[in-house]
């Protein structure tokens, strides 16, 4: 089966089919799990063919991992768990707390590509009540969230489904799962994996993820990367005991993003397989990580770098502080310099 596909980076996928990658089945069945483009029903149809192609394993016992005795058999019980809790999703049940009849209802937001959320007033007696209501939506809509919730209750992590534009399931979250032995299927095993997948960055390399698109702060757009999460790490020893025991959330990225304001920060990004190379033009500040990653790849020497950080930004706030309110006339009268365009340059 073709698990390149169901990779979130274009350039790690590209790089192991270059080198020509052995998956093995539990690194398949975790990058089929962790696809943000693939729908439920999707991993779902490649799950039951990996149960089918691929040779089964045992689940070693992790921190955040419950061991199991067979990989196949923990699959068919997820996607069991799994369908139950979007059944229930999709039931309009009713709950008695407190003698009350409390109905549950459904409120949806649209997410856009530029990150823009609209987030519809209405909420919608049931799941299908909103195709009633409202076209289908617009071709920028990078998916849906809808949130399930319960009249008159507070309630800190309701059930949210993550849906395409047409309304097929992408991700799930059911919120607090009653049922303990689902919970543990369902929550105990994929999330406390971790794994070292090869990949063609290096010190120096200037990358992104291209789904976190905020800035000052949060470790998005683009950054230098510094390494990962074993170069952290000394020993050999101290290395195996991280490779047996970290979890998903130990699958980062170190790196030094870029504030606003033009200053850094260093930080560690999500996960690296979400990593693509940043392969747009730089502008204003972010010119500055262009200093600095010749300066890590040694190809600049620190003199100049300093140079170049403190001539970029300080060319910056010069630009921003040129009036605005006069014409090209009165600027050059004034002695201050007037951008050209490249029409009135030819």
């Amino acid at each position: 089966m073709d698990i390149l596909k169901f990779i979130n980076s274009k350039d790690i996928r590209k790089h192991l089919k270059d080198i020509d990658y052995k998956f093995n089945s539990l690194e398949a069945a975790w990058l089929i799990y962790q696809c943000r483009d693939a729908t439920i029903d999707e991993k779902h149809k490649a799950w039951n063919e990996l149960i089918d192609t691929m040779p089964d394993c045992k689940i070693e016992e992790r921190y955040f991992t419950d061991s199991q005795e067979s990989l196949h058999d923990y699959l068919k019980q997820y996607m069991k768990v799994e369908n139950k809790l979007i059944k229930e999703f999709y039931d309009e049940k009713h709950t008695d707390t407190f003698d009350f009849d409390k109905p549950f209802v459904y409120k949806f937001e649209y997410i856009y590509k530029n990150g823009n959320v609209f987030d519809w007033t209405t909420v919608f007696s049931c799941f299908d009540a909103l195709f009633e209501s409202i076209m289908e939506p617009e071709e920028d809509v990078v998916f849906i969230k809808c949130t399930k919730m319960q009249i008159d209750r507070l309630e800190r992590f309701p059930a949210i489904a993550y849906l395409t534009p047409k309304f097929d399931i992408l991700k799930f979250d059911p919120g607090p799962i009653e049922d303990k032995a689902d919970e543990k299927i369902y929550c105990g095993v994929f999330e406390g994996l971790w794994f070292e997948f090869p990949t063609p960055f290096k010190k120096g390399d200037i990358v992104w993820d291209p789904n976190n698109l905020k800035t000052n702060g949060t470790c998005g757009g683009p950054f230098v990367m510094t390494g990962f999460c074993l170069d952290d790490v000394e020993s050999e020893k101290e290395k195996e005991n991280v490779r047996k025991n970290v979890d998903f959330s130990h699958m980062y990225a170190k790196g030094i993003f870029l504030n606003e304001d033009g200053s850094f920060y260093d930080d560690k990004m999500w996960s690296y397989m979400d990593l693509e190379f940043y392969e747009h033009e730089l502008f204003g500040a972010q010119r500055t990580l262009i200093a600095l990653s010749n300066f890590l790849k040694d190809e600049i020497d620190p003199a100049l770098f300093a140079r170049a950080y403190h001539q970029i930004l300080t060319a910056g706030y010069a630009k921003q502080c040129m009036p605005g309110d006069y014409s090209d006339t009165g600027l050059e009268l004034a002695g201050l310099p007037v951008e050209k365009n490249e029409t009135e340059n030819c």
